[in-house]
């Protein structure tokens, strides 16, 4: 399975990781209506938000595109990527907001704002969840040997950043 994934093109990988963004948007929608309106299937507000469901969900996938973080290999998440994705998460908390005052929906401000910190760990973890599953399929920690670093400075961040993603060696902190 894992050499499947690696033999996948640049493009199917990316297209991949951007359907699983777009996936995401709706599911945190769904929990962000769940914490409005206190009640886990809100089937009233949400029937009469669909428009809401669709229009969010369409303004994803430029917000995405744009922000590149269907071009993020996933072995190498990290802290600018996680910048990336909270860039994703105001622009689509802001298209959202957009999207209830224009249909004239309850709860149209307040919705987008809970929306947007359940869309932002939500996507992180998919991320890191994603990468560990990767990881563990590889069999990538056995028989790597183990390299400590000290006293580099940055070229240890760099040497180490690097290592990371080497099949050979291991940084062990």
């Amino acid at each position: 399975m894992f050499l499947y994934l690696v033999a996948l093109p640049r493009a199917v990988k990316r297209t991949i990781l951007l359907c699983v963004d777009t996936l995401l948007v709706p599911i945190s929608l769904y929990w962000a209506f769940s914490l409005r309106f206190g009640t886990q299937v809100p089937s009233d507000q949400i029937t009469s938000s669909l428009p809401l469901f669709l229009a969010v969900t369409l303004g994803a996938v430029p917000v995405f595109w744009l922000t590149g973080l269907n071009r993020i290999k996933l072995i190498a998440f990290e802290g600018e990527d996680i910048g990336r994705s909270a860039i994703a998460a105001i622009c689509l908390t802001v298209i959202a907001i957009v999207a209830g005052l224009l249909l004239g929906l309850d709860g149209a401000s307040s919705l987008p704002l809970i929306f947007g910190p359940v869309f932002l760990p939500v996507h992180i973890m998919s991320r890191l969840s994603a990468r560990t599953l990767l990881l563990y399929l590889s069999g990538r920690d056995k028989g790597r040997i183990p390299v400590a670093i000290y006293g580099a400075g940055s070229a240890g961040v760099q040497l180490m950043a690097a290592l990371r993603q080497d099949f050979a060696m291991r940084p062990v902190m």
